[in-house]
């Protein structure tokens, strides 16, 4: 199985992004590289979890027809090397380029003709369910105990949101923050979920209460 996309300016900043967040703890080695779905791509490294929307539904539909694609749960999670390559391709205007992800191999075609590919072998095992605990946006209100999250976590959002700035020429691209509530008995406050343009976002744990 693969997946073909457009290759645009939004995509590579994608990939950069979410590489930011791929663990480097060699423990885990699925959680090393990147999920490559028809829709998203994911990565984490247990503290904080980054997922851009390269597809959105109505361009799903619009490429695949209102069943979607064949197989709609295929993904794929590729080294960060590899996604740290995607992410600093540079698209030529007015050229048709597309980025084409398969099991073993990722490939640039420009004009209908393959002019690069990086070939790897995929991370196997189980990659972490995250995407059921990303929540949806909301406005709604609640009480949270006073929470840090460490000037390593917000260097990582900050270079999480550079790249999209950067391609949506904005010096500085919003950042939306909303906290959602505590697990049970836990001494940690609820994760803290933020929002950069429309296509990314990122799920990161407090690391504990401030002071």
């Amino acid at each position: 199985m693969s997946v073909t996309l457009p290759l645009t300016p939004e995509l590579v900043a994608g990939f950069a992004a979410v590489t930011v967040h791929a663990s480097a703890d060699k423990v885990m080695t699925i959680i090393t590289g990147v999920r490559v779905g028809h829709r998203y791509l994911t990565a984490t490294d247990r503290y904080s979890v980054a997922r851009f929307e390269h597809t959105t539904y109505a361009e799903s539909v619009e490429r695949h027809g209102e069943s979607g694609p064949a197989e709609p749960d295929w993904s794929v999670v590729i080294p960060a090397d590899v996604a740290a390559w995607a992410s600093k391709l540079k698209p030529v205007r007015y050229v048709e380029e597309t980025l084409t992800i398969t099991d073993n191999t990722v490939t640039l075609t420009r004009g209908g003709v393959a002019v690069e590919s990086r070939t790897f072998v995929a991370l196997t095992g189980n990659f972490p369910p995250v995407d059921r605990l990303i929540p949806e946006v909301s406005d709604a209100t609640i009480d949270a105990e006073p929470f840090s999250l460490g000037a390593a976590m917000l260097a990582k959002l900050a270079k999480s949101a550079a790249p999209l700035a950067r391609v949506a020429k904005a010096k500085d691209l919003p950042m939306r923050f909303q906290l959602t509530p505590a697990p049970a008995h836990s001494r940690f406050p609820g994760p803290v979920l933020g929002t950069v343009g429309d296509r990314l976002v990122i799920l990161a744990q407090p690391v504990k209460r401030a002071a």
